[in-house]
């Protein structure tokens, strides 16, 4: 199956475990678009469209989490960044939730359009910091 979006090394915010989760997010968005494609049934999609939030959820809260840590200046100008992306995708799992129809290409779009844009502009930003953590000392 061709993916709908690809993991670029220049995404890599040079640590392994947000790359990983990065990648994990790519992901979800290409099962769930492989599926809408596929025509599995609305209550499938509706499921991993929660998958997605909820890992987004938990992306966010661990890269705050790191970001804070690592005493990088823009954390709150960032955290604003998340909290309008956990809107937007929450808006698009309830609106689907009634609306089995909402979902469509300009979904697909937006969720490839935001991420790879995120990861590849507003987390290379931070990049610097959050690399120089020691993860290994980390929970």
């Amino acid at each position: 199956m061709l993916q709908f979006v690809v993991w670029n090394d220049a995404y890599s915010v040079r640590s392994p475990r947000l790359d990983e989760h990065h990648k994990r997010i790519l992901r979800l968005v290409n099962e769930l678009h492989g599926k809408f494609h596929d025509g599995v049934q609305a209550g499938d999609l509706k499921a991993m469209l929660g998958q997605l939030v909820s890992y987004t959820n938990i992306h966010f809260a661990y890269e705050q989490y790191l970001m804070q840590l690592a005493g990088y200046k823009d954390v709150s100008v960032h955290v604003a960044v998340h909290n309008r992306m956990i809107a937007r995708t929450s808006y698009l799992h309830a609106r689907y939730t009634y609306d089995t129809e909402s979902l469509s290409r300009e979904v697909f779009d937006f969720l490839k359009d935001w991420w790879t844009s995120h990861i590849g502009v507003d987390d290379a930003r931070y990049a610097p910091t959050v690399s120089a953590l020691d993860m290994s000392q980390l929970r």
